[in-house]
């Protein structure tokens, strides 16, 4: 196996649980990919039996790249993806599941694109095991020529949890490693890197990722931190993204508002759609509220329209004392 030592070293964190035959397919594709300057990390999260470590054993024997790890108590995924990137050494990291696939280019062509990036990304399709059905994923509307603030937008009333499994500037997502868990941490992810870091490059032509779902044809969500009486827990994402937008350098007030007032919108359509069987009065009460502020929206941009924009010489011309 050629290594070009001059390269950037990337590394990969693999976690995985009991998932033998999953774990092969990945280090099929990690392993077989045309860039080779990799430091491949698995860390297994106290699987039941052998037959997860024995396909790491056996990947080892003819690949030098691979280092193991075992833990000796569950530890969680959160927590295992932080081991990983813990250990990792490279001036690049991606995270893998042991459930997914990559084309045998997903890292070159991404570290191609790197410049002053923290993430490159490509686009992703689902593939649901149990039907053969795939879904080809679109990208969000982000774009470096849109600014801070509108991928910010973007990014938090359309969110994604592809960047999750994107190509990093390791130094860019060592803040991980201070961070607890909580539900939707992977859509947090991207504000994070588009408020904090040096934003998000995507490969709009390009599809080298696949996530592949255990089910028919619809996605599992999967609780942080389950509990009898609710699907999922919205303050510490509410918090979290309260406290980054609050100490961004690159917002203005307004901006800063504007961006918590989506923050609290995104919050409330995941709370309507995901806690109907246990909270259906409240779920009806914040479906009220939501229309409310709907509404008061679409009467501003209204006003706005009608009354701050007139034209003049053929050119838009507006009052800014009232523009956002």
């Amino acid at each position: 196996m050629g290594i070009d030592k001059e390269q950037p070293l990337v590394s990969i964190g693999i976690v995985t649980y009991d998932r033998p035959e999953g774990l092969r397919t990945t280090l099929e594709c990690i392993t077989g990919q045309s860039y080779k300057n990799l430091e491949i990390i698995v860390s297994n999260d106290c699987s039941p039996t052998k037959k997860t470590e024995e396909v790491v054993r056996e990947f080892m024997e003819r690949d030098q790249r691979i280092k193991y790890y075992y833990q000796k108590k569950n530890i969680t995924a959160f927590l295992n993806y932080a081991f990983v990137l813990e250990k990792a050494t490279g001036e690049f990291f991606m995270w893998a599941d042991d459930d997914n696939e990559w084309d045998k280019y997903f890292i070159e062509k991404c570290i191609s694109k790197f410049g002053n990036y923290s993430t490159v990304m490509c686009k992703a399709r689902t593939f649901f095991c149990e039907t053969g059905k795939v879904l080809e994923g679109e990208l969000p509307d982000l774009s470096p020529e849109y600014g801070v603030f509108k991928n910010a937008c973007t990014n938090i009333l359309e969110p994604s949890t592809a960047y999750y499994y994107g190509l990093h500037k390791r130094s860019d997502i060592l803040w991980y490693l201070e961070m607890g868990g909580f539900d939707f941490f992977d859509c947090f992810l991207g504000t994070k890197l588009i408020l904090d870091g040096n934003g998000i490059f995507l490969i709009r032509d390009y599809a080298g990722y696949q996530s592949n779902v255990v089910g028919t044809e619809r996605y599992c969500y999967k609780p942080y931190n389950p509990q009898p009486n609710r699907c999922f827990e919205y303050k510490p994402f509410i918090q979290a993204n309260f406290k980054l937008i609050a100490g961004s350098s690159k917002l203005s007030y307004i901006q800063k508002l504007i961006l918590k007032t989506f923050v609290i919108w995104r919050v409330g359509r995941w709370y309507t759609k995901f806690e109907k069987r246990y909270k259906p009065i409240r779920v009806w009460l914040i479906k009220i509220l939501m229309r409310q502020i709907k509404g008061i929206i679409k009467l501003q941009k209204a006003i706005k329209k009608l009354f701050l924009v007139s034209t003049k010489g053929g050119k838009n011309v507006c009052n800014k004392r009232y523009i956002l």
